[in-house]
């Protein structure tokens, strides 16, 4: 069993949740401006799986499942920082690529530490 616990699990990765989505509105809005074109970003299903599912996901995998597992095994900077690795790594942020992918590790610093101080 990895890390994941159903206690209080709304309270421990809500919060990533949150930020994540919030994390994704302001890449939107600086997308949107930079290219001036809305094509297939706006729909209400495009927003919702942006604001909501995807975070929800990443958080329960990446910093509940994993980053909460190796912590138990290795300790939490290590953790920490294979999970945050790990979560830049993904197939859909590497093609975000160079600076995106440095503030995609910076977050998931973050969201890791917060995990783990919760």
């Amino acid at each position: 069993m990895m890390g994941f616990h159903r206690q209080r699990w709304l309270l421990r990765l809500g919060w990533g949740v949150v930020a994540g989505g919030l994390w994704r509105i302001l890449s939107l809005v600086i997308n949107i401006a930079v290219s001036n074109s809305t094509t297939g970003l706006l729909g209400w299903g495009n927003l919702i799986a942006a604001l909501v599912i995807v975070p929800g996901i990443e958080e329960t995998f990446f910093r509940g499942y994993l980053g909460r597992g190796i912590s138990i095994q290795i300790g939490m900077w290590p953790a920490v920082l294979i999970q945050a690795s790990l979560f830049a790594m993904h197939p859909i942020h590497w093609a975000q690529g160079g600076l995106h992918l440095i503030s995609i590790f910076g977050f998931g610093i973050l969201a890791g530490w917060m995990v783990e101080h919760s």
